[in-house]
């Protein structure tokens, strides 16, 4: 069954339909989890419910934020054994032809009095969190150390290009996560983890694929703020000439991005060539015209609106492209399904995640 919203256009509407849950683990979706996971929702659910799946979280973000999923289920009689710790599984949910998925291993299983047991998985964030290495690079490209520290923590990675770095030290101070996102804000991209499970980097002042949502179609609530811009950063990176014979740096070289006085001093002394640091200067002021438009919505749908999707928002107070920050998918059999997404101005002038801003 099928519900229209407030009868607007189903070109922009999506239905409402009985959200579906997958929950796999192992051998894929043929395994004894794999078809436990029926129609669930508030519109009228197969029968049985009640001995499966509860409710579920699933929250991704861009680095260093750490995703996490949680399943919360009364195994149902002939289901099989439960997966075991570190197993590799993935979680879906889908309203009508919009979808996405969790992929990761089971970090927690918790048995609770009333027989239901509670599953949480995490990605590839979750081990670059926990991680923390002492390694140096030296003439390496920001991608390739990027690759070469999840690599090292047994995480995939799609992760190329960006400047050429003559040395970069990622030392046990910050997890291997922290560094992720900084070098990945060196190259002016965000790093996320796709459906699959594997880390990937976005531009951060790409357009990226658009998902037209209109006022009244699925928004339960919204907040769409504009602030004064806070300024501009001015980015100190290493010396551009390397006198290795008396162990001394050149005079380090600057940049600045953004408009307005100068509110914060940023040193990066892994970048050396000039094309890095304007480019890390240019992404620091992108990051400031984005903090400067924040926004957040609470969806009915849109179970697709993640990290890195662009809504092209209409009949609202601020029209216009606001690309997602951070999703919170909820499902539960007594409140439905919601969406809660954070959002940024995604016009060309925005860009970089302001949370960098505490690690560089």
């Amino acid at each position: 069954m099928t519900f229209g919203l407030l009868d607007r256009d189903t070109e922009t509407t999506p239905g409402v339909t009985a959200p579906r849950v997958t929950l796999s683990f192992g051998g894929g979706g043929g395994g004894a989890l794999g078809g436990l996971a029926p129609d669930i929702g508030p519109f009228g659910a197969s029968a049985g419910l009640e001995t499966g799946v509860l409710s579920l979280g699933i929250a991704r973000g861009f680095a260093p934020f750490v995703d996490w999923a949680e399943v919360h289920l009364r195994p149902p009689e002939g289901a099989g054994p439960l997966p075991t710790l570190g197993e590799a599984g993935t979680v879906g949910i889908s309203l009508g032809d919009r979808a996405t998925s969790f992929a990761g291993t089971l970090d927690s299983l918790e048995h609770l009095s009333d027989g239901s047991v509670r599953l949480g998985i995490g990605n590839g964030a979750r081990a670059l969190a926990q991680a923390r290495t002492s390694t140096a690079f030296a003439e390496m490209s920001t991608g390739d150390i990027i690759a070469e520290l999840c690599s090292e923590a047994g995480v995939d990675a799609d992760a190329s290009g960006g400047p050429s770095l003559p040395r970069y030290f990622a030392d046990g101070g910050a997890s291997v996560l922290d560094h992720v996102a900084r070098l990945a804000a060196s190259m002016g991209r965000l790093a996320r983890f796709a459906d699959d499970g594997k880390l990937e980097l976005v531009d951060d002042a790409g357009s990226g694929e658009e998902i037209p949502v209109a006022a009244g179609d699925a928004i339960l609530s919204a907040r769409l703020g504009e602030r004064v811009a806070a300024g501009k950063v001015r980015v100190t990176g290493a010396g551009g000439q390397d006198w290795a014979w008396l162990s001394k740096d050149a005079a380090p070289l600057q940049a600045e991005g953004g408009s307005g006085p100068t509110i914060r001093d940023v040193s990066a002394p892994w970048l050396r060539g000039p094309d890095g640091i304007e480019g890390l200067a240019a992404a620091r002021g992108r990051a400031l015209a984005r903090d400067a438009a924040p926004g957040e919505l609470h969806l009915a749908a849109y179970p697709d609106a993640q990290p890195g999707m662009i809504l092209a928002l209409s009949g609202t107070a601020l029209d216009g492209p606001w690309r997602v920050m951070t999703s919170t998918l909820r499902l539960d059999t007594g409140r439905g399904f919601s969406n809660h997404v954070t959002l940024a101005r995604a016009d060309a002038d925005a860009g970089a995640l302001g949370l960098l801003g505490g690690l560089l």
